[in-house]
């Protein structure tokens, strides 16, 4: 009970803190909850293979500086097959947008498709 109290007493004079507390949680960087992969492909070509530990991801290049294979990038979610998706580049800092053609386990199946993309 006298927990309660405290807790009770406490609140009112630091509400403004609380507050403030929870404006800058709602501000971290959204691409934080995502998966983080490395560049293995990008040539002079729209597509790019990015490898997510026993994935790789073909990607598509819409909007944005193409980076270059050794990259890391961090999706801002879980990268789904056929879907948009934003990624920072954590060399540049700079924000990509991409269209996800696969996410595949296979190797072989990603680097035959990025093949058919970019001859």
């Amino acid at each position: 009970m006298r927990s309660v109290r405290r807790i009770r007493a406490w609140m009112p004079c630091h509400h403004s803190m609380l507050l403030l507390l929870a404006a800058l949680l709602g501000t971290a960087p959204a691409h934080a909850d995502g998966p983080t992969g490395t560049v293995l492909l990008s040539q002079q070509c729209d597509y790019l293979l990015l490898d997510l530990a026993g994935r790789q991801a073909l990607l598509k290049l819409l909007d944005g500086e193409p980076p270059q294979p050794g990259d890391r990038l961090t999706a801002d979610a879980d990268l789904m097959p056929r879907d948009f998706s934003t990624l920072v580049n954590q060399r540049t800092d700079e924000t990509i947008r991409v269209w996800v053609d696969i996410v595949e386990r296979s190797t072989t199946r990603a680097l035959n498709r990025y093949g058919q993309y970019c001859r």
